[in-house]
């Protein structure tokens, strides 16, 4: 949740493809990979489900051990 607070520049709630920052490469092919509907918003519950599959492969979740 926190992660999509601090990157949500619009406020909508979701995190679109140019609020995942500078590298626009490494960011696409994460947005395809979280932005599991297609809808090209990044809800609370796609970042959870992308965090927990993270957690399942030893990976620390977003944003570090801040949550």
């Amino acid at each position: 949740a926190r992660f999509i607070e601090r990157a949500d520049d619009n406020g909508d709630g979701l995190l679109e493809f140019s609020e995942m920052g500078p590298d626009e490469e490494r960011a696409a092919n994460r947005f395809e990979r979280i932005d599991t509907d297609g809808s090209g918003g990044i809800s609370q519950e796609e970042m959870e489900t992308a965090r927990e599959a993270r957690q399942e492969r030893g990976w620390r979740p977003f944003g570090g051990d801040r949550g």
